[in-house]
């Protein structure tokens, strides 16, 4: 162990150097067998690695039994006991036993004598990197008993210990108070920022403007309803002028009433209509832009993922704003066989279901992309492109309400010029 660092230091008066086995005495636990399930029905605590980090623990996942002690290296340790993990992901995390307890035997337990609990406890937290660092053993890092009693340490007097414990906790503290302050101030944020949208989307942020510019240079030359319209002619004619190009492309004239028949965009829902601002109108997400979704390609099916290259993105991506990047990627054999679309960037991503707080979520794609059944893809084109800005605005300012929704029902929304 390299203690270059503490032979450097200058030491305060009273203090020496040491190891962690001079100053607590050291041991491990133990597993016994789960082939016994007698075993793990008792009343004597038996604390994994996983179950580390809180400052005290007391009560344990599991308990095992006077027997399982007896035939396993399982052992009790006294209450005051540090508990170090050595192994995995929870390498160096650290607690203090409540209670007599055992453990198992990728936690380290060290019984203080030349320290304090509260000093070995707060040395061992300032030595969570380090225990990090010494890790060995690939895929599953560890560290070994060794390792940890010829760990340095530096040790004062009893009293200054005391002292010491004292100011830490003291300024711990004060430190836990500020971040609980801050947790408060952030859910006041969010709930002004969840406000302040609501407002954007319903007027009211710009009724002042609003009315400075009709003082100033009267009504607005367009509505909302005038620029619905106009998004609903521009989509018509550009669903005409498809019809027309896939008939030219198969050398056929058209004739009347062929082709498929033009399905007009869903009309919004006008029950309990807010009052609008003037100049405002009712639109759905229908009418302003192309919705569509996406499916998950068989997995079973390798020619589907192998070597991909094709953007895929599924619901976690959403909370994200924007989506930069897909985790995964797609063939042009998925593409084609399970009539995936291929959305550009600039559209819009609604999280139609999910766990946690996925569903509900807007994001933006940047990239060109296919996506999965979890998703709804909204594709502004033309004049409608006017509106996609807002539109995000009011698909995040209705996140709860799109949660409460997501099995079905048209969104409806207010749009301006």
């Amino acid at each position: 162990m390299n203690r270059s660092w503490l032979v450097s230091a200058a030491l305060p008066a009273g203090w020496v150097c040491a190891t962690l086995k001079d100053v607590a005495l050291w041991g491990s636990g133990g597993t016994p067998s789960r082939s016994n399930p007698m075993y793990y029905v008792g009343d004597v605590p038996w604390f994994k690695t996983g179950e580390l980090g809180h400052r005290l623990i007391s009560r344990s996942e599991e308990c095992i039994s006077e027997e399982a002690l007896a035939a396993s290296s399982a052992k009790v340790f006294p209450r005051g006991s540090v508990v170090l993990a050595m192994y995995g992901a929870t390498i160096g995390k650290v607690s203090i036993l409540g209670v007599d307890a055992a453990t198992n035997q990728a936690c380290a337990v060290g019984t203080p004598d030349a320290v304090g609990t509260g000093f070995l406890y707060a040395f061992l937290i300032s030595q969570t990197k380090g225990f990090i660092d010494a890790g060995r053993g690939g895929a599953q890092p560890n560290i070994s008993q060794g390792t940890v009693r010829e760990w340095p340490v530096l040790v004062s007097p009893a009293n200054e210990q005391t002292r010491i414990i004292e100011k830490l906790e003291a300024l711990l503290s004060d430190l836990d108070a500020g971040v609980a302050e801050l947790k408060a101030a952030q859910k006041k944020l969010a709930k002004y920022r969840q406000s302040l949208l609501k407002a954007a989307v319903n007027g009211t942020l710009t009724a002042s403007w609003r009315e400075e510019q009709r003082q100033r240079a009267g009504e607005p030359e367009e509505t909302g309803a005038q620029l619905l319209e106009r998004i609903l002619i521009e989509r018509l004619s550009r669903w005409e002028a498809k019809q027309v190009a896939m008939v030219e492309g198969q050398r056929k004239r058209p004739s009347i009433g062929s082709g498929k028949k033009y399905r007009p965009p869903i009309q919004p829902s006008m029950d309990d209509r807010d009052d609008l601002p003037a100049g405002w109108a009712v639109a759905s997400i229908d009418q302003l832009a192309r919705v569509g979704t996406g499916v998950t390609p068989l997995r079973s099916k390798v020619q589907y993922f192998a070597s991909g290259t094709i953007p895929w993105v599924t619901s976690s991506a959403v909370n994200n704003e924007v989506v930069h990047q897909a985790a995964e990627f797609i063939t042009e054999l998925a593409l084609n066989e399970c009539r995936l679309h291929l959305f550009p960037p600039g559209t819009l991503l609604v999280a139609m279901y999910g766990e946690g707080k996925t569903r509900g979520k807007t994001s933006e794609l940047s990239i060109s992309a296919t996506i999965n059944q979890a998703l709804a893809a909204l594709v502004f084109e033309g004049e409608a492109q006017e509106c996609k800005s807002f539109v995000k605005l009011v698909l995040q300012t209705s996140y709860e309400r799109l949660r409460e929704r997501a099995s079905g029902g048209v969104q409806r929304i207010s749009i301006s010029t």
